[in-house]
């Protein structure tokens, strides 16, 4: 059983992997757009689908044959969540990859600044909460939840900051509609990389903290 589980938590490791470098290539053709670099992401996130799948496939297939109690449980139930939370993560990165292919802006966005550093926190939560779940630490976990706010508080401004400057330049409002819809996904990866830090809570503690403080 032990041997299973560690062979799980591999798999989803080398997952939290790709999609981690997935963002990071995102994040580096911001200030420097490369076709080729971004089209990368579509092919990375074929992997993360398949695997995905198959991750998901042998954990249902060792829970219905082993019954795993306890901590054993927890585990394959928070690397269930995650193999999931990391798919989806994969998937909005593919998203704005696309969207900023089809952007006639380039780095003339005028919010460009902000909304790399918008990038770079959500992928720093996105480090930290696979790295909170590889040691089990609910310190680095919590820290990751905390971070949360200021991607918030970062998501409401630049949405401030899009909608004056449509007011003021009306005719460009098709143009910065993709990163109107870049900002939101950033936003939901951050969301997700609290989702994997609260699971991992879960794992080290067996407690569910979504609806409560920490304790």
């Amino acid at each position: 059983m032990i041997y299973k589980m560690d062979e799980f938590k591999k798999k989803v490791i080398l997952q939290a992997g790709t999609v981690e470098f997935m963002f990071e290539l995102f994040i580096e053709n911001l200030q420097r757009k490369n076709e080729k670099k971004l089209k990368e992401i579509f092919l990375l996130e074929e992997k993360v689908n398949t695997k995905e799948i198959e991750i998901e496939e042998d954990i249902i297939g060792m829970i219905a044959l082993y019954q795993p109690e306890g901590k054993n449980l927890r585990t394959a139930l928070m690397i269930m969540k995650m193999n999931n939370d990391l798919e989806r993560v994969g998937d909005l990165v593919s998203d704005m990859a696309n969207f900023y292919l089809s952007d006639s802006m380039g780095h003339n966005f005028k919010f460009l600044e902000k909304l790399i550093l918008m990038c770079k926190k959500s992928y720093e939560m996105l480090k930290e909460s696979i790295e909170s779940f590889i040691k089990e630490d609910p310190i680095i976990a919590k820290t990751v939840c905390e971070k949360d706010d200021f991607v918030d508080d970062l998501h409401s401004e630049l949405r401030k900051d899009i909608i004056k400057y449509v007011q003021k330049n009306p005719t460009e409002t098709e143009k910065i509609l993709n990163y109107y819809n870049i900002i939101f996904k950033i936003e939901r990866i951050a969301d997700l990389a609290t989702n994997i830090a609260e699971e991992a809570i879960y794992l080290s503690k067996g407690k569910d903290i979504k609806h409560g403080l920490f304790g």
